[in-house]
């Protein structure tokens, strides 16, 4: 009976960790290679995307010692399990008159962010960055 009681708990533990919504939960999206569309270069690049349940993204490099802190002004979408495909987009804003699009995504198991910023409606950035995991923000 003991055996039972185990596995149903690991059950549950495995469940809620996969029903991590992201316009609810504060979530580490980790990245390990991001692809530059203006200029189509790929590149291995490790940071993080936090999501901030659904309020804000914090773009963490250099081990947390450069974060870029977006303010989120619109979403549109809902994605209530990242275990699933699914996709939410971000409009956003930040310092400097900054606007621009995070868009979240999952497909065929494959997991990307994309992010296009622009100031004074000049394009600054355009990546896409390749999630390696995700795991609940301390």
């Amino acid at each position: 009976m003991k055996t039972l009681y185990t596995i149903a708990a690991m059950l549950i533990i495995s469940m809620t960790s996969y029903a991590q919504n992201i316009l609810t939960d504060n979530l580490n999206w980790n990245a390990t290679k991001a692809t530059d569309k203006l200029n189509s270069g790929e590149i291995v690049y490790n940071c993080t995307l936090r999501t901030n349940a659904g309020q804000s993204i914090d773009w963490i490099q250099n081990n947390g010692s450069d974060v870029y802190h977006y303010t989120i002004t619109q979403t549109t979408g809902t994605w209530s399990s990242i275990a699933s495909d699914g996709q939410v987009t971000f409009q956003i804003t930040a310092s400097g008159g900054l606007t621009g699009t995070y868009i979240f995504s999952r497909s065929a198991g494959t997991i990307t962010v994309r992010l296009t910023t622009s100031t004074n409606g000049q394009t600054d950035l355009d990546l896409l960055f390749s999630i390696s995991d995700v795991q609940p923000a301390q």
